[in-house]
């Protein structure tokens, strides 16, 4: 469609927002209710190929590596061939568990 530019203008104004509102309003294929599903669709149209979104976990772990890159974080730190594996995890928001306490406490005394 061509338009002129004064008409132009007068429909760009028509989403300019009221004062005070931050949010910037989204419809169709990029609108909150629907953007997930919309945008897969389109990409599979367009056949634009583009990698798997990862999980919380992934994308902490790669934050991390980009952090230290020089070291690989799961080698061991005595032998440097060794692999570490977590055995236990405790929830940064509430105390360790009782028998963790205990466990810790008894390999304190024999040392």
């Amino acid at each position: 469609m061509t338009l002129e530019g004064t008409e132009f203008i007068r429909r760009f104004c028509l989403h300019i927002l009221p004062p005070h509102y931050r949010k910037v309003r989204q419809y169709g294929l990029t609108s909150n209710a629907s953007k997930a599903k919309s945008i897969a669709i389109t990409r599979k149209a367009l056949g634009l190929k583009h990698k798997q979104l990862l999980t919380k976990s992934e994308r902490k772990a790669m934050a991390i590596l980009r952090l230290f890159a020089t070291a690989e974080l799961d080698d061991c730190p005595c032998c440097k061939i060794g692999k570490m594996k977590i055995i236990f995890g405790i929830n940064k928001n509430r105390p360790p568990p009782k028998e963790l306490l205990d466990k810790i406490k008894k390999q304190n005394r024999k040392s």
